[in-house]
């Protein structure tokens, strides 16, 4: 758990993919906010907290995949080509790429 802790710590980052014992598959998200009320209840399982994981290619059509990240209602999904992790896209990447840098008090 403290490593955990430190990567938030360090990173500021909202939500983090957790990959399996091997560490090439990705098998869930941890948000921040689920793992510190996690820790507040004095619980310590993070696989109860995960949520699902979207996967996409690198050659998906960037439109298709803003409309599945919104029936989704996910913010981000993991990029995998050929069976290995390339990347992660978020929604605001998108935005971004659409309409220029969003200016983001917790972007470093």
């Amino acid at each position: 758990m403290k490593s955990i802790k430190q990567i938030f710590f360090d990173s500021n980052y909202s939500r983090v993919p957790v990959f399996d014992e091997s560490g090439r598959d990705i098998i869930g998200i941890l948000y921040r906010a689920d793992f510190y009320e996690m820790l507040l209840n004095n619980k310590d399982d993070i696989h109860k907290i995960l949520k699902p994981v979207l996967f996409t290619t690198s050659d998906k059509v960037i439109s298709d995949l803003f409309e599945i990240l919104q029936e989704q209602q996910v913010p981000q999904a993991i990029v995998k080509d050929n069976g290995v992790v390339t990347g992660l896209i978020s929604m605001e990447d998108i935005l971004e790429e659409l309409v220029g840098e969003i200016d983001d008090k917790y972007d470093f």
